[in-house]
């Protein structure tokens, strides 16, 4: 891949929309990427739920050699950590999910109304 000096073209418009880039044109590298795809994929919900899953929901119904949570202890040292860490884990994700699907569908119906408006405005 040819070295291109994009202190020349900072100031240009976008030349090429969705049409394939040629190869003398291109420049970076695959890992300039990394960050922009890792922040635009990183959820906070994801970290808060595993961790709480893990430590606040699973930790007393554990059986191991190191550690026997107390209903673990009271159920006979029967282990269903990953039976109540599954289900805490489904329901906050699907709670969430119907939360984000409603603020979409309001934003929708909102912009539609508010599209509307503006047809009927012009109407008059």
């Amino acid at each position: 891949m040819a070295e291109v000096n994009n202190q020349e073209h900072t100031l240009e418009l976008e030349q090429y929309t969705i049409e394939q880039i040629p190869l003398d044109k291109r420049h970076g590298r695959y890992r300039d990427l990394f960050t922009i795809w890792f922040t635009s994929n990183l959820m906070p919900l994801t970290i808060v739920t595993g961790a709480l899953a893990t430590v606040l929901y699973k930790l007393p119904f554990v059986n191991t050699t190191l550690y026997e949570g107390p209903i673990a202890r009271h159920l006979g040292g029967t282990d269903i950590s990953w039976l109540v860490g599954s289900v805490v884990v489904g329901t906050v994700y699907y709670t969430y999910a119907k939360w984000e699907a409603n603020a979409k569908l309001t934003t929708a119906y909102q912009a539609d109304v508010e599209k509307a408006d503006v047809e009927k405005v012009d109407a008059t």
